[in-house]
């Protein structure tokens, strides 16, 4: 008899609890509409009077966003001035990136920023960078966030990538046979066929090593600079090839004064000649065809292999604000 009493005491119990628990949230008043976890269903209980639902639906940016092409690997920049530019042949050429180097936006009715990591807490800050060659190095990710009254509601961050700055050293002779090993804090390089090696961190130890012990280092000194490579120079669009006339002429070399055409990979290994706005660097032809690395904000995005005649480049250079420039040679 006592073990009953225990257990109807014990159940009363029970029951108080979970009807004091359905009262303060579980089971709201009627009329009061809850939203389910990701806010595709709002329940309520029908009121004792007639009742007006008033509802608002819009995208959920989380769905409509897809950062494609985060760069996973570490992407290299350097010093220029007082601001930080890609390194040669280092700029991420993905769709996502060249349209925020671009500003231009990804959704209508969304807005996109950049968040640094701050070093010391290991959290990620808002930053008033919003184009990727004004960044300095560092851990970055993008935000995508919603427009206030906009169409879409949320906000989205991208995988976190990486900017450390670095340089190039170039070998003078570029190959030896006597020359053994280069090593950057402790690990072996290999060197291209220029003698670059590229991508070197401020503060690392830099050691050259001979086959010895016949072969010695009588100097070994350090200037500033790379090595040499083709030049540039800006071609300035005549006048004249307004002329709708012109469309059937197409741009060759002989249009360019003292062009010298060089390789793809020697051209991406050029520093974009002008840090701002668009820029094509033609470096070859193919026929008709014009071959360019192209640039944005100093950042390459891309090149063309197109046929492009002389109203078509005056179009460009007048009507997209388009500089030109090409390679002239060592």
């Amino acid at each position: 008899m006592i073990t009953l009493k225990r257990y109807l005491l014990t159940l009363v119990a029970l029951l108080a609890m979970t009807t004091g628990a359905w009262a303060q949230g579980t089971d709201p008043e009627p009329g009061t509409m809850v939203p389910n976890d990701d806010n595709t269903s709002a329940t309520m209980t029908m009121p004792a009077y007639d009742a007006t639902v008033s509802y608002e639906l819009v995208r959920d940016l989380t769905v409509q966003t897809q950062f494609v092409g985060i760069p996973t690997e570490t992407v290299f920049v350097k010093k220029d001035g007082d601001k930080y530019v890609f390194a040669s042949g280092t700029a991420p050429t993905v769709a996502l990136l060249d349209m925020l180097n671009q500003n231009t936006p990804i959704l209508d009715g969304a807005y996109h920023y950049f968040e640094k990591k701050n070093a010391e807490t290991g959290e990620f800050e808002a930053s008033t960078v919003n184009l990727l060659t004004d960044a300095q190095p560092g851990t970055w990710r993008i935000v995508t966030s919603a427009t206030d009254g906009g169409p879409y509601d949320g906000t989205v961050r991208s995988d976190a990538f990486t900017l450390a700055e670095a340089y190039d050293l170039t070998l003078s002779p570029a190959t030896d046979a006597h020359l053994q090993s280069v090593t950057v804090a402790g690990t072996a390089k290999t060197a291209d066929e220029n003698g670059v090696i590229r991508g070197i961190e401020p503060t690392k130890k830099v050691k050259i090593t001979t086959t010895g012990p016949d072969y010695i280092i009588r100097k070994a000194a350090v200037k500033k600079g790379g090595a040499s490579g083709p030049a540039t120079a800006q071609f300035n669009v005549p006048d004249e090839w307004s002329d709708g006339s012109q469309t059937s002429t197409y741009l060759s070399a002989s249009d360019l004064e003292g062009f010298q055409a060089i390789t793809l990979e020697q051209a991406q290994n050029i520093p974009c000649p002008d840090p701002s706005g668009e820029v094509w660097l033609i470096y070859g032809f193919d026929g008709n065809k014009v071959k360019t690395v192209t640039f944005y904000n100093g950042a390459e995005f891309g090149g063309f292999a197109e046929s492009f005649s002389h109203y078509d480049i005056h179009f460009q250079a007048t009507n997209s604000g388009v500089k030109f420039y090409y390679t002239t040679g060592k």
